[in-house]
């Protein structure tokens, strides 16, 4: 896997898996991650 752009979105994924975990891993329709980009 190679990681380019401005923005490191693995860790983002990484981070909200983390995050699902730690709260008991609930239905995926009982979690979500949103993602915004900025604007220039």
């Amino acid at each position: 896997m190679s990681r380019r752009g401005p923005i490191d979105l693995w860790s983002s994924v990484e981070d909200a898996v983390l995050a699902w975990q730690s709260h008991g891993s609930p239905h995926l329709s009982e979690f979500g991650m949103t993602i915004t980009v900025p604007t220039k």
